[in-house]
C-alpha cells in the first residue's frame, strides 16, 4: 500500500513521473482508492486522468469521500469509479468497507 499527499502526487506515481519511475519501488496498485478532496487536483479529475490513459483504464477505482452529494456519487461513477463509499464515522465500518474492496483484487496493473 503506499499514499501520496494530493491529486497532483497521485498522477505522477500513476505516470511513473520523477522520483515515482522505479516501479520496482513503486508498482502500479491493483486498486486506487480516492478521495474527492485532494489539494491540488481533486478526485474527479484524477479519475478522469486515469481513464484517458490506455495502460490505467482498466484499474479499479473506489472512491472514500465524506461527500454523500447524490450529484457526486453519480459524476464519481460517470467518470468511471468502480465503488463509491461515504466516509464511515465508525472505525469498524471503516473496516468493513476496506474488506468490500477484496472483490477488486487483482493482479497489479
Amino acid at each position: 500500500m503506499h499514499f501520496v499527499r494530493d491529486g497532483e502526487e497521485a498522477i505522477a506515481y500513476l505516470g511513473g513521473v520523477g522520483r515515482f519511475a522505479d516501479r520496482a519501488a513503486y508498482p502500479l496498485p491493483g486498486l486506487l482508492v480516492v478521495d474527492l478532496k485532494m489539494a491540488r487536483m481533486d478526485g474527479f479529475e484524477a479519475i478522469e486522468w486515469v481513464r484517458t490513459k490506455s495502460d490505467l483504464r482498466g484499474m479499479p477505482i473506489a472512491v472514500l469521500s465524506s461527500s454523500g452529494d447524490p450529484c457526486d456519487i453519480s459524476r464519481a461513477y460517470r467518470l468511471g469509479a468502480n465503488a463509491y463509499h461515504v466516509k464511515p464515522q465508525d472505525p469498524s465500518e471503516l473496516i468493513r468497507v476496506v474488506e468490500g474492496w477484496k472483490v477488486f483484487r487483482r493482479a497489479p496493473v
